[in-house]
């Protein structure tokens, strides 16, 4: 664990009142999706909001990054942040072979955010265990940013050994954990894959096994521009996910 992250304060919370972290049980989860509805969700409740991404590999300016999209699908003024920007979709570690991230700048980013906006939504970058820097994992940023988390796992097979894992290396952590999010990929919609029993079996087992909530089994949005403009949701379909904000 690195040492920065050590001394983090770890309050247990309820809710994400000034802000949250958004990890994955995988990379290609869903956790821009989520990231960006919770935004949304935060403006409709009236919240001075920023989406904040510490390190986006996978492109070559902010301006193609995962909060850039999220500006793009609320179609409304949204303040977003990225802190390292890396062209090749790597693991933050493979992706900076200079060694150029460091925790205490992300640090001073957080804490410079948090003056400027009451709500964060903070994405991962991968899952909790991705190798950011020599020593760093996702989980050591995310112990020193001492936020809550919401969990983004699909449903597949694998995703009841995937999600458990997650929260139980979070929890062990001594990181909040608001919940779980279930984004589903239209694929999954299809009706062979509705009868398949890993993915029908899973609102059972996740109620059974899973120490957190399901804030959300979250269908598959028209992501278009302007597609999540909080004017256009609707808080009923979403009230587990707005009542953490």
């Amino acid at each position: 664990m690195h040492p920065a992250a050590d001394e983090a304060l770890l309050p247990q919370k309820t809710s994400a009142a000034g802000g949250l972290f958004v990890t994955g049980t995988d990379t290609d989860v869903g956790k821009t999706v989520v990231t960006s509805l919770l935004a949304a969700l935060a403006l409709a409740k009236g919240r001075n909001v920023c989406v904040y991404k510490p390190v986006q590999t996978g492109v070559s300016s902010p301006a193609e990054s995962d909060p850039a999209l999220a500006q793009q699908w609320l179609g409304a003024p949204l303040a977003t942040h990225c802190s390292y920007c890396f062209g090749p979709a790597v693991t933050p570690q493979v992706a900076d072979p200079e060694q150029t991230i460091a925790l205490p700048h992300l640090q001073a980013d957080l804490q410079d955010l948090r003056q400027r906006y009451d709500c964060l939504v903070v994405e991962g970058a991968g899952g909790v265990m991705v190798p950011v820097a020599p020593g760093l994992l996702m989980r050591d940023v995310m112990l020193a940013f001492a936020l809550p988390v919401v969990v983004v796992t699909r449903p597949n097979l694998g995703t009841i050994n995937h999600t458990l894992l997650t929260v139980q290396a979070l929890q062990a952590a001594g990181l909040c954990v608001l919940g779980v999010v279930v984004s589903i990929p239209q694929a999954a919609l299809d009706p062979k894959r509705s009868c398949d029993p890993a993915v029908a079996s899973l609102p059972s087992m996740f109620a059974q096994w899973l120490p957190v909530p399901v804030l959300a089994w979250l269908t598959p949005l028209a992501l278009a521009p302007s597609a999540l403009s909080p004017g256009r949701l609707n808080l009923d379909q979403y009230e587990a996910l707005a009542a953490i904000l």
